[in-house]
């Protein structure tokens, strides 16, 4: 048995099945060490397709000969392990979605100039008309055929193969257009929903997975894992290459990855982060879109924690918080705080407990009035903005929590029109 681990550092082991001894297997062009995850594992006949992310060049693939123990060059831009051989011995997968062939023999990789729309995952087979053909299929029902003695291409979904990609939605706030903005777990994409029209724009090329969104000042800002950027998208202007436009990414110099929540403090916008994996300390950074000022504070201000929740009250900024880190971290073991921030006077005002059972605080609301409320997971809770005690707490439908923690439990909103929290 071959299994790959990772989150700190990826490792590639062999394993007896039998005796459970394993023996590790140690990464090519001196990638130990320097890599994130073992992403990906298959394998046909002696070639294992070894799919690697977080190294220092991004995304990259390997096939390594398990009789010969050797690798091969690196493949750029792997879409992922899937991999699939033909009745020469030749493997078939895609980088950066275009149709590669790879013989391990001949140490030969070829670009068949083949663009595989449904890259996602290859696999030879024998059509109906008995010849060998390679066809990629993703998530969403694309399904593209390359017939490999004729290099005949046969772009488009089989027998009409819709697909439901059954993933939920992830984010969704209203826009400044006053129009609903939406998007999915794990594949992204931007939806954006006219209760006018009752129209949809769907823009599934935008795979980008979104964890917050903000309406702020006519545009939306849109934080996005992995490496924590942010983007701007203008409503007045049309969907494209630019637009949403990339801001800043808090991964490489911050070693932040996920930006759970955003909130506009006066002209500022704030950004609260979960760390990379492997990684603990977490941080709030403040932006400023008129002027690209921007400053984050992780150990001064939330030492050994993450931001998983905001919101705001003129220039202070609360911000919710947990012990959880990135994948591959510890538990936490102590409650969840809210910490309160004067972004004006640069200067912590108060922390507080409000629940001391529950280890992470995953959603804040201010209501016009100036009043602060939360959700610690069970439990939902009001505290006064101006001290952080507890003014009252609410438990809510009883929810195991996961053993390793959690960052995000609910979603907390306020209708002003029903004076009501959702």
């Amino acid at each position: 048995v071959y299994a790959g681990t990772g989150s700190a550092s990826a490792k590639l082991y062999k394993v007896n099945a039998e005796t459970g001894e394993s023996t590790t297997i140690e990464l090519p062009d001196g990638l130990e060490g320097k890599c994130e995850f073992v992403y990906e594992l298959s394998n046909v006949d002696r070639c294992l397709s070894v799919y690697l992310s977080g190294c220092p060049s991004g995304k990259i693939g390997y096939i390594y000969d398990t009789k010969e123990r050797t690798w091969s060059a690196p493949l750029a831009d792997f879409n992922n392990a899937n991999i699939d051989i033909d009745s020469e011995g030749r493997l078939w997968f895609t980088l950066s979605s275009v149709l590669h062939s790879y013989d391990p023999e001949k140490n030969d990789l070829k670009n068949w100039g083949v663009v595989m729309d449904g890259g996602k995952a290859t696999q030879v087979y024998i059509d109906e008309q008995g010849r060998e053909t390679v066809v990629a299929m993703n998530y969403s029902g694309a399904m593209d055929r390359f017939v490999i003695d004729t290099e005949e291409f046969i772009p488009g979904a089989v027998l009409d193969l819709k697909g439901d990609r059954n993933l939920p939605v992830f984010t969704a706030e209203v826009g400044p257009d006053d129009k609903l903005y939406a998007s999915v777990s794990f594949g992204g994409g931007l939806a954006i929903y006219d209760p006018k029209t009752n129209e949809w724009e769907s823009h599934g090329e935008w795979k980008r997975e979104s964890e917050s969104m903000l309406s702020f000042k006519g545009k939306m800002y849109i934080g996005t894992y992995p490496t924590a950027r942010l983007y701007e998208y203008d409503p007045k202007l049309p969907f494209g290459p630019q637009n949403p436009k990339e801001l800043f990414s808090l991964g490489a110099d911050e070693q932040q990855d996920r930006p759970w929540a955003l909130a506009a403090v006066g002209d500022w916008i704030a950004i609260g982060t979960v760390a990379n994996y492997g990684m603990v300390q977490g941080g709030l950074t403040l932006y400023n879109p008129e002027t690209s000022e921007r400053v984050t504070l992780k150990e001064e201000l939330l030492p050994g924690r993450g931001a998983t929740a905001l919101a705001a009250i003129g220039d202070v900024v609360f911000v919710g918080t947990t012990e959880k880190g990135g994948n591959g971290t510890p538990p936490p073991s102590n409650p969840g705080t809210v910490v309160a921030y004067d972004r004006e006077k640069q200067r912590k005002l108060w922390e507080s407990t409000p629940v001391p059972g529950e280890t992470g605080v995953t959603s804040l609301v201010a209501t016009p009035s100036g009043r602060l409320f939360g959700i610690a997971f069970n439990t939902a809770f009001e505290l006064d903005p101006n001290t952080g005690k507890v003014l009252r707490t609410q438990k809510l439908d009883e929810v195991a929590q996961p053993a390793n923690g959690f960052w995000r439990s609910a979603h907390l909103k306020y209708d002003r029109c029903e004076n009501r929290l959702y």
